[in-house]
């Protein structure tokens, strides 16, 4: 998919980095447990070193290597383990969540990576095995410039990255798997899957319910995109509608890009499988699925698309997450279909069977 989710940690396509940015050779590993936690990972020495007592209490405050080691302040771009199956990159960045490459920003955020990839994480939302929910693009980017499939049907998903304060809250010793995954998730579906309240000042917002399978990985770029399959159910109060901030200079700070976040999408909508499959023929493709999602969405796709830029991307086959999405509702309306003629057939079987004349099957008695 189109790098988009970018605008949302920085507010602009300036702020990505490449590997030329980075330092040449990272620093010299340090010796004793400094060196064994880059070696083997924070959370193994954590267990190793720590020691829970009143008398060598270890902060909550601190970031997650200070909690493991006893203070040390982990370097620019290196990476540490976070859950059993999830590690993060340390980087400082300026007050824009740009990366600084010289170790320098006020801001320090943690990002998770997978094989040297930065990884984004998506959600297809089935709020029953029938219907899934889905937002639809705000016509406009919030964050100022940019915006990739704007006004079309979109999944909820981005970027899985946490800022210094975030990760400090969020470590703890032995987190179960996938839980930077849970975090994430359940956090781009608050901010993507909601809508407004009739009195217009509050809205009601699904909240993730779990999480099936992995529907599709696919790396790209400098990314790492894992579509996953789970639940979703509406929120059963309503929260504040985060306000809109005014943005000077083109460009959102950290804050302001949170609750520019809430405005990405203009609204949710439930696409039915059972509505996709009138539309989509004997041999359903994933354009035609598409096309189809975004008719029941009240969104017109042109025939052609050469033209339409946003319509363009939002058919895209680099655009992972709506083709994982797509895909899994062809399998449904596949399965759905054997299931249908089995019924059928075993109905016929059955008519034929009370027909006058018909052979009676044979018995131990006969």
């Amino acid at each position: 998919m189109r790098d988009h989710e970018n605008a949302k940690q920085a507010g602009a396509e300036g702020t990505r980095a490449s590997a030329s940015r980075r330092p040449a050779a990272p620093p010299e590993r340090p010796s004793g447990l400094l060196g064994l936690q880059s070696t083997i990972g924070n959370a193994a020495v954590a267990r190793m070193v720590r020691r829970d007592s009143p008398a060598h209490p270890i902060p909550r405050t601190a970031t997650p290597v200070q909690r493991a080691l006893g203070g040390f302040s982990p370097a620019n771009f290196s990476e540490h383990e976070i859950s059993r199956n999830e590690s993060a990159q340390y980087v400082r960045t300026d007050k824009f969540g740009s990366y600084d490459k010289k170790g320098k920003g006020n801001h320090d955020k943690w990002v998770e990576r997978d094989r040297g990839k930065n990884v984004k994480h998506y959600l297809i939302a089935w709020k029953d095995d029938d219907t899934a929910i889905l937002g639809v693009k705000a016509d406009q980017s919030p964050y100022g410039s940019g915006g990739y499939g704007l006004g079309y049907p979109a999944l909820a998903g981005g970027s899985s990255e946490l800022t210094g304060p975030e990760m400090d809250e969020f470590f703890g010793d032995d987190l179960p798997e996938h839980s930077m995954r849970d975090r994430t998730l359940r956090e781009e579906v608050d901010q993507e899957l909601w809508d407004r309240s009739d009195d217009g000042n509050t809205r009601r917002p699904y909240v993730l319910n779990g999480v099936d399978k992995l529907a599709r990985e696919q790396a790209h770029g400098r990314n790492v995109y894992k579509v996953w399959s789970g639940k979703v159910r509406r929120s059963d109060d309503n929260q504040p509608v985060p306000p809109r901030p005014a943005v000077h200079g083109g460009r959102p700070d950290v804050e302001q890009a949170k609750q520019l976040a809430y405005h990405e999408n203009s609204r949710t909508f439930e696409a039915k499988v059972s509505d996709i499959e009138k539309t989509v023929g004997p041999e359903p493709k994933v354009e035609t699925v598409l096309r189809a999602v975004a008719g029941i969405a009240g969104v017109q796709v042109p025939s052609d698309v050469s033209q339409d830029e946003q319509a363009k991307i939002y058919l895209s086959p680099d655009n992972y997450p709506l083709h994982a999405f797509a895909e899994e509702v062809i399998e449904k309306i596949r399965q759905r279909r054997v299931k249908r003629k089995r019924a059928d057939d075993s109905g016929s079987d059955s008519e034929t069977s009370m027909r006058p004349g018909a052979s009676r099957p044979r018995t131990d008695g006969d």
